[in-house]
């Protein structure tokens, strides 16, 4: 008898921890803010967008581990909103796939697509984590980036 009562709280314990952890799951809970950017000036309404946002100077460097996302192209211009950043330091870089082949083409070492990052440097080669960085902290931000 003391067997079958130790199971039966054991079966207990383990459903209603199993009901809690399903009702923390369906509460949404902002972690962050809304970083909303808005590509300017692209030429063509043909391709997308292709925008990566990165926590770090290597995976900016080396587009490892960044958070992704594509955006369609209206009236020369194109909005991607990542929603619940976390405070950090960040940098945004995107390119213009033009032929939608999910790559920026180069003719030799140019580059053939428009490209740009947050902060819109003006440097001579690729984009730098140094250059494009941010900081979010508790405001929901906006960026224009240029081609």
């Amino acid at each position: 008898m003391t067997y079958i009562k130790f199971l039966l709280i054991l079966t207990l314990t383990f459903l209603s921890t199993l009901a809690k952890s399903q009702t923390n799951d369906t509460i949404p809970e902002t972690e962050g803010v809304d970083i909303t950017v808005v590509v300017k000036n692209i030429r063509g309404e043909t391709g997308k967008i292709m925008m990566g946002l990165y926590d770090s100077a290597e995976k900016f460097e080396l587009n490892t581990d960044g958070q992704y996302a594509n955006g369609t192209i209206e009236n020369g211009q194109s909005t991607i909103v990542y929603h619940n950043v976390k405070p950090g330091t960040y940098a945004i870089k995107c390119f213009h796939d033009a032929n939608n082949n999910n790559q920026i083409d180069f003719d030799g070492y140019m580059p053939e697509e428009d490209y740009g990052s947050s902060n819109n440097p003006i440097e001579y080669g690729p984009p730098t984590f140094k250059a494009a960085k941010f900081v979010v902290n508790d405001t929901n931000l906006n960026f224009d980036i240029l081609f």
